[in-house]
């Protein structure tokens, strides 16, 4: 036994330098996952304000079937009706043509009475013909259609163009005209009184008919809160305004519940707030697209929908439940993993996808193109699951190193025991530590058979 416990105190001199190397090994896997996770952040960041190659050909497909159309066949059905208050009108401003359709084809599937919906598409003059195509190919049932051109507004003002500039930022979500149209909304559609609007990143689940009977008590919008913390929807009033700026002090409390503008009823009639946005452009108000806007320009005008009417997260796994996606009247795939991109999140592409006509003869023709960054968050998390149990193990077997070597100090009363064990059952030395070794456990057993696999113990 005293020739054992020399062998294994000799070879434990050198653990802790081991210990070291598999630390250093642990820190340089920690770059590489650091390195790895920037260029899954710069590619995704990429990838999400890139038109697919697919996406890109099928709309200069549909562009030219437009313009070789005659002006007459460039009109839809039933335009009597896009001013009519006895239909349920639903509007969406997008320059994505799949987007589109699946708002609208979900919309019109899930609705009792969709031959009472009139839909009303607003793109730039870019979209224009292609998303027109789409819809004149595949018009929306029994539902009416328009889609207009935001270059047509000639009263949109020429103040707001120049202030867009002044922000220099070459990210559409910021620049975007689209994305600033909601407080325009009695411009573009003066004779309406009410109209849900719809972020091109949503489906529709449910029949929206209740939407319309909701009590807006006088005031402009309704929406659903995203005020509470225990939510992954929750957002916070202080974290994306300027509240030290004079303008924000003297119009709000930064504490207010917030609100999610991806579904909302609004009145038309009193949904004009154009000051508001111009000074925001001129001054740094707010952060990230038009959200915190659409905050100041509703303050204390909008009323609270229930939370089932609208499901939030499902463009950054935000770790929704399959139970609350499908209760959900209307899910949102809110952040940058749109379900039409290659790098949506595949266990939530198949809420969107089911609504887009993959067996159209362009889509097939188009979209069956490259996976090349599909994979890469799963690449990313199995780099960061294995670096995980890197630690794991390397903390490990530290703690068995300490544990043996403390073992091996306080153990001196196992000399006599363990000599005439091995004598009686005349086992010989070279098998001695193997047979010791049996009566390990735990992080002690788990070190011993690291250092046996890698010849620690073996002079």
């Amino acid at each position: 036994m005293e020739v054992l416990l020399a062998k294994a105190n000799h070879a434990f001199t050198d653990c802790f330098e081991i210990a070291e190397t598999l630390r250093a090994m642990a820190n340089d896997t920690e770059e590489q996952v650091q390195v790895e996770k920037n260029e899954e952040s710069y590619l995704i960041q990429l990838a999400g304000r890139t038109t697919p190659k697919g996406l890109h050909c099928l709309s200069i497909r549909l562009t030219t079937e437009y313009l070789l159309l005659q002006p007459e066949e460039r009109q839809f059905p039933n335009q009597h009706k896009l001013q009519d208050l006895d239909f349920y009108h639903y509007a969406v401003f997008s320059d994505e043509i799949l987007a589109c359709a699946v708002v609208v084809n979900s919309t019109t599937a899930s609705a009792k009475e969709p031959e009472k919906i009139v839909f009303h598409v607003v793109t730039d003059s870019l979209n224009l013909p292609a998303i027109s195509m789409w819809f004149l190919l595949n018009p929306p049932g029994k539902a009416t259609i328009d889609v207009q051109s935001i270059e047509n507004f000639e009263w949109l003002s020429t103040e707001y163009s120049s202030a867009l500039k002044e922000q220099k930022s070459n990210d559409p979500r910021y620049t975007s005209a689209l994305s600033h149209l909601r407080f325009y909304l009695a411009d573009i559609f003066p004779a309406l009184d009410k109209i849900v609007l719809f972020d091109h990143d949503v489906v529709v689940q449910r029949d929206l008919t209740g939407l319309w009977s909701v009590n807006l008590n006088g005031k402009v919008h309704a929406a659903v809160e995203t005020c509470h913390e225990s939510e992954a929807s929750f957002h916070s009033m202080h974290l994306f305004m300027n509240i030290l700026d004079q303008f924000s002090a003297k119009r709000l409390n930064a504490s207010v519940c917030t609100w999610a503008f991806e579904l909302h009823l609004i009145c038309v009639s009193k949904a004009y707030f154009p000051g508001v946005l111009l000074q925001g452009l001129k001054r740094p108000l707010w952060k990230t697209k038009s959200l915190p806007l659409g905050w100041i320009t509703f303050y204390n005008q909008t009323v609270a929908l229930e939370k089932s009417w609208h499901a939030f997260g499902l463009g950054h796994n935000s770790g929704l439940s399959q139970g609350d996606i499908e209760h959900a009247a209307v899910i949102h795939y809110d952040g940058i993993m749109k379900p039409w991109l290659e790098i949506g999140i595949a266990e939530y592409k198949g809420y969107w996808s089911k609504h887009v006509q993959y067996d159209h003869p362009y889509l097939q023709e188009y979209m069956a193109d490259g996976t090349r960054l599909k994979l890469l968050d799963e690449n990313v998390k199995a780099i960061q699951e294995s670096h995980a149990q890197l630690r794991k193990d390397v903390d490990g077997i530290t703690k068995s190193f300490a544990s043996q070597h403390q073992m091996l100090y306080e153990s001196g009363s196992l000399g006599f025991a363990g000599k005439h064990y091995f004598t009686f059952y005349n086992i010989q030395e070279q098998d001695r530590l193997t047979i010791a070794s049996f009566y390990l456990d735990d992080d002690v057993a788990e070190g011993f058979d690291w250092m046996y696999r890698n010849r620690q113990l073996f002079g």
